[in-house]
């Protein structure tokens, strides 16, 4: 086999490469902060491509971040948390901020958990 050969199926599996990840990396960048707002949330479409991602994945709850207010999507299958900003306040009239915790046993303090679904 000739370099030039080489080069030319080298740069063949790159780019299959480069597809397969850029697939990928756009399914997880789907799932990022602001696409769980709770403005995208509460749309119809953005829980349907939620509920289709986290089956695909076998994820059970995606936590999330960055979007500054806090938001909850609860399908009774699936969970979807995001704490907003960890330390930023940002529960109404208050000066502290939401902090999400998965575990497998439970608090007594919970806002969601398994046993109040």
């Amino acid at each position: 086999m000739n370099l030039h050969l080489q080069d030319m199926l080298m740069l063949e599996k790159l780019s299959k490469i480069e597809k397969f990840l850029g697939r990928y990396i756009k399914k997880i960048t789907s799932m990022s902060g602001w696409q769980c707002s709770h403005s995208s949330l509460q749309k119809k479409e953005r829980q349907d491509e939620l509920n289709t991602w986290l089956d695909d994945n076998k994820v059970d709850i995606l936590a999330t971040t960055h979007t500054c207010l806090p938001a909850l999507y609860n399908n009774d299958k699936h969970i979807v948390v995001n704490n907003g900003a960890a330390g930023m306040a940002n529960v109404k009239d208050s000066t502290y901020g939401l902090i999400t915790r998965i575990a497998k046993t439970p608090s007594e303090d919970a806002i969601v958990s398994e046993k109040n679904r």
